[in-house]
């Protein structure tokens, strides 16, 4: 996948979903895209401008001002606390609480339907061949009813790669992401063109952190595993880690 763009990948902030249990989430009241921040979740985006206004300067001669966001209201919220918080362009001296995200539907978390909704119980006595279907099939392969599978995100992800990563910009600055985990597997899977093998053992091996921020320059972008850059927690140590899990 041609990428010409340098970007900032931010997993959105700890939200209410990532401290229950899939159970516990199943039955909730609020449906999985409006899960909002906890307290500590909008501390940990604090920490991530922190540490980008550390970076600003001798990384990003001209720094960012292009914001995306999902329709996910914690990938929004965790938006919102950095554009409040980043220093302003050392270049064009414009002001990041100025700028209007962009909202895109093709950076939602792959959404795992009736495994998204419901509780293991109900699966299990609705659903018992779709348990026998999703071992068959695999992680990468497998459909929920009302779900996706990961060639599915993949389609989605390129139509975004093609419409605002993959023509050079010139002098206009990095693109910043603020999205979700399970994209974000996906995303690399296809800059780095690992095979499905590949991507699942990665996928075994990748931190799940909240507000982990990841930074792709031009030279960065090479295939295979071992070309993936390390990803930074900047609150880790600095404030109290919940037992957080994809949501």
């Amino acid at each position: 996948m041609k990428i010409a763009k340098p970007f900032v990948f931010v997993r959105h902030p700890e939200s209410e979903g990532n401290i229950l249990s899939a159970d516990e989430r199943a039955l909730l009241s609020t449906p999985n895209h409006k899960f909002s921040c906890t307290q500590n979740g909008l501390e940990q985006a604090r920490f991530v401008a922190e540490y980008i206004n550390d970076l600003r300067e001798p990384l990003y001669p001209h720094w960012m001002n292009s914001f995306f966001q999902s329709t996910f209201k914690r990938s929004q919220e965790g938006v919102d606390i950095l554009l409040k918080n980043l220093k302003s362009d050392i270049q064009f001296d414009f002001e990041p609480a100025e700028i209007t995200p962009i909202t895109d539907s093709r950076l939602d978390e792959k959404w795992d339907g009736i495994f998204h909704e419901l509780t293991k119980a109900e699966i299990e006595g609705r659903y018992p061949e779709q348990i026998r279907l999703r071992k068959r099939s695999g992680y990468y392969h497998y459909r929920a009813p009302g779900g996706e599978n990961c060639p599915d995100v993949e389609m989605r992800i390129t139509s975004f790669v093609a419409e605002h990563l993959a023509t050079p910009f010139g002098h206009a600055g990095y693109v910043c992401i603020v999205g979700h985990g399970r994209w974000f597997q996906i995303f690399q899977k296809l800059i780095h063109n690992l095979s499905v093998d590949e991507f699942l053992e990665h996928k075994k091996t990748v931190s799940n952190d909240n507000c982990a921020v990841t930074i792709y320059t031009l030279d960065n972008m090479g295939e295979g595993l071992e070309s993936i850059p390390q990803s930074v927690v900047p609150w880790k140590g600095k404030i109290e880690a919940s037992s957080s899990d994809y949501a």
